[in-house]
């Protein structure tokens, strides 16, 4: 411990040529993990939040979007929309004889 008396945190590093310090090798293991696993969280996210929305008759995309930048809060926000209903379609009459 320092003198300051606070944690002394040089056990977790490693000096880098007196340039820096980098994370010693277990700790370099889990934080890998730990970005995976959020890459994979996120990207599971947003196919989710696609197929929800593909399945109410919305655009896919979006769902992806929404899941992969929101995550939790996205596939909230796609669980909330309405399908899309299929209604009659509308009709424009030809109006070259006007």
């Amino acid at each position: 411990m320092g003198g300051t008396g606070g944690i002394d945190f040089s056990e977790l590093f490693e000096s880098v040529g007196g340039n820096g310090f980098a994370i010693t090798g277990g700790l370099v293991i889990v934080w890998i993990v730990v970005a995976v696993f959020c890459l994979l969280l996120w990207i599971g996210l947003g196919v989710a939040s696609a197929l929800i929305m593909k399945h109410k008759g919305r655009s896919a995309g979006v769902g992806f979007v929404l899941g992969f930048f929101l995550g939790f809060i996205g596939l909230i926000i796609v669980l909330c929309k309405k399908p899309v209903v299929a209604g009659p379609k509308p009709y424009f009459p030809n109006r070259r004889g006007m």
